[in-house]
């Protein structure tokens, strides 16, 4: 079963969380909530920006952006203020990870971290693939199970359509 792994940015702890998932994942409810991922992305271009409609309650968009070489770059934002940001390294072509990565670093991961510590650097920047970088933005606590889910789905959606396309 292919497995990606997830790293999970708080700036407002400076801690770095990391769990792996499957791309086909077993669970029911885990399936529910991909089918509902894959229906979203089902006819979209490479790069969009949409309200999550399928999620009750919510009033989140996505902003999603995919390149050449199995990366893409997504924001949830809820108006147009950002929740959170999230890179997806497919491992396929590691200049297209490097280019998408050292963005992310810059724009990113520095801007709410600052100077990293070695420890940090190899958390966060480690070559394990397919892998993805999630930045939780500071000061909405209670979003962040809800947008580690949402994050969680779309990088198993997304692995999977760059596995399958060789």
């Amino acid at each position: 079963m292919k497995r990606f792994t997830l790293r999970l940015l708080r700036p407002e702890s400076r801690s770095v969380e990391s769990g792996q998932f499957e791309v086909q994942p077993e669970h029911e409810e885990a399936r529910k909530i991909l089918g509902l991922m894959k229906e979203f992305f089902r006819s979209r271009p490479p790069q969009f920006r949409d309200k999550l409609a399928f999620l009750k309650k919510s009033d989140l968009d996505m902003e999603w952006l995919a390149a050449p070489g199995g990366v893409a770059f997504v924001s949830l934002l809820q108006g147009n203020q950002p929740v959170s940001m999230c890179v997806l390294l497919s491992g396929k072509e590691d200049e297209a990870d490097l280019g998408i990565l050292t963005g992310y670093r810059n724009g990113v991961v520095e801007a709410f971290f600052g100077q990293l510590t070695a420890e940090e650097e190899r958390q966060i920047f480690s070559k394990e693939r397919p892998l993805a970088l999630l930045t939780v933005v500071p000061g909405q606590p209670e979003l962040t199970p809800t947008i580690h889910l949402l994050h969680t789905a779309l990088a198993a959606v997304f692995f999977d359509a760059v596995e399958r396309m060789g």
